[in-house]
């Protein structure tokens, strides 16, 4: 794709996106149109989105497209980038050497199979961050750009009220 045509398919595959978020009738759905949608315009071979259960303490994982092992098990990840990102209300981009930083730093620690690289937004609804959405490559370093990192939050945030109104349906 050329750079002129980029701007106008990424906008494309916004309007695609909100309007089938707009007609799914459940969470399970608007998943599957992010999934489909967002692979218009990254590589989804390892996608996850999971949503934190304030309870328990623990994240769920509804979408988990993962080259690496799904996880079907609720599960905590204390410390993981999945929880920096969701503490702290901001996407990030990292590859491994800023992972061995926000290691060292003490604000993530290991959890999983190590990635090469590793983009992650927070979803939103009424002020609160519900759940991450997450895309990983665990052999291309340069799978994922900070420019790619821009386009998935917003998708991610054409996701997030429309997956947050259905979960609370």
């Amino acid at each position: 794709m050329s750079y002129p045509d980029k701007p106008a398919r990424l906008l494309a595959v916004v309007e695609d996106l909100a309007a089938a978020a707009t007609r799914a009738r459940s969470a399970d759905g608007v998943l599957q149109a992010f999934h489909h949608h967002l692979g218009r315009v990254l590589d989804t071979n390892s996608l996850y989105v999971a949503l934190w259960d304030e309870e328990s303490g623990a994240y769920n994982f509804p979408l988990d497209v993962d080259a690496g092992g799904a996880i079907v098990e609720p599960t905590p990840l204390d410390g993981s980038l999945t929880d920096y990102v969701r503490r702290t209300g901001r996407a990030i981009w990292v590859d491994r050497p800023e992972f061995d930083l926000l290691a060292q730093s003490g604000k993530v620690r290991p959890v999983g199979k190590m990635c090469e690289v590793w983009i992650g937004v927070p979803l939103r609804a009424r002020d609160r961050v519900f759940g991450v959405a997450a895309l990983q490559h665990y052999t291309d370093p340069f799978a994922f750009s900070p420019a790619d990192l821009r386009t998935f939050s917003l998708l991610g945030d054409v996701l997030a009220p429309s997956l947050h109104a259905l979960l609370d349906a």
